[in-house]
């Protein structure tokens, strides 16, 4: 007798082998330590306007992140750290990557000019006095090694710009920093259950037999066990033909498959999933005078599933299948078509990250 098994098809979620290296590119700032501004000349008050001008703009560097100072340093009592030899100190035991030392001098000069150019003005002098700042900046790495050296001569009124703009040369010199992150494992393992609604044909001899029916099938399976887009699949299913022959009456089929095959992307949505299994099936035949016989063969199957995705836990399939079943002395021949659908469970782990 025969019987055709028609394949449950699976769907895996993603494309990516199984246990995939699952990581997204994150970067912070540099650490850079900025302690203000040596002076010897320019009042305390000024240097720290001064600083945190600097501070301000340090921190719209998208490279820098600026440290923030040890308590014993800034304390009341602290006569803070401004030379270039403690700010290196300092940074390094900060694990500073990058070290801002700064300065600032302020320069008086006096100018004797004439009154007026003209008249009795002209032979008299006056002395006025110009206060000017010479700024220097130098950005090292977190071993005190230079990296750029910057100076300026600016006044009071065009300090703050000055300031900024010094600080807009460094830029260059703060890549952010790629965080490495330890790697995520993804378990991309699924188990699925699908059903289908089956058209079953015999093909030569077997016509005679029945000239088609129908069945359904019920199907379990595991998908990127084994390697990265496998499937295993168990199918048990019920087929009902219609007797061709004067002395049957019916033919009912049931039957088990297991089966594996590859899922390949074909387009967009649509997925190809050929499949060979391999099982067995019990055939009931009920003649017309009321004797039931049964037959138990075994069967290969090849089926080519076209698949389309509808979300992440849906999916419908056309299935069609070509099923060798082998008698005692008799291959027979089977084709059938399935249309069916299937739907993602986690068992035995949460496969949904």
């Amino acid at each position: 007798m025969f019987f055709v098994v028609t394949a449950g098809t699976v769907f895996a979620q993603e494309e990516p082998s199984p246990n995939q290296k699952s990581d997204s590119i994150k970067t912070r700032g540099q650490k850079t330590y900025f302690s203000g501004f040596e002076s010897k000349n320019v009042p305390m008050a000024l240097r720290k306007t001064l600083k945190s001008m600097t501070g301000d703009n340090l921190d719209r560097l998208k490279g820098c992140f600026l440290m923030k100072e040890p308590d014993s340093m800034v304390s009341e009592k602290s006569p803070g750290c401004f030379s270039r030899d403690c700010v290196i100190k300092t940074a390094g035991e900060q694990d500073a990557e990058k070290i801002l030392y700064a300065s600032i001098t302020e320069l008086r000069r006096n100018v004797r000019t004439q009154i007026d150019k003209e008249g009795y003005g002209q032979y008299l002098l006056q002395d006025n006095e110009t206060v000017k700042y010479q700024v220097t900046m130098v950005l090292m790495d977190g071993k005190g090694d230079v990296l750029i050296s910057l100076k300026e001569k600016t006044t009071g009124r065009t300090l703050k710009r000055t300031l900024k703009d010094m600080v807009a040369k460094l830029a260059p010199y703060f890549e952010p920093v790629v965080i490495e992150e330890p790697v995520k494992e993804v378990d991309l393992r699924e188990e699925f259950l699908a059903g289908s609604l089956d058209y079953l044909g015999p093909i030569n001899k077997f016509t005679n037999m029945s000239n088609g029916g129908g069945g359904i099938t019920l199907s379990g399976g595991l998908a990127n066990y084994i390697a990265a887009n496998s499937i295993f699949i168990l199918d048990v299913g019920y087929g009902y033909y219609r007797s061709e022959h004067s002395l049957v009456s019916s033919l009912q089929t049931l039957r088990l498959q297991i089966g594996g095959g590859y899922l390949y992307n074909a387009y967009g949505p649509v997925r190809i999933n050929p499949l060979i299994g391999m099982g067995v099936h019990t055939s009931f035949v009920r003649e017309t005078s009321g004797n039931v016989y049964t037959f138990t063969d075994t069967l290969v199957q090849l089926s080519c599933p076209v698949i389309y995705k509808l979300n992440r836990d849906y999916m419908f399939f056309l299935s069609p299948a070509l099923t060798l079943f082998f008698e005692d002395h008799n291959v027979g021949t089977l084709w059938s078509m399935s249309f069916g659908v299937r739907y993602f469970i986690s068992l035995f782990h949460d496969a949904r990250l």
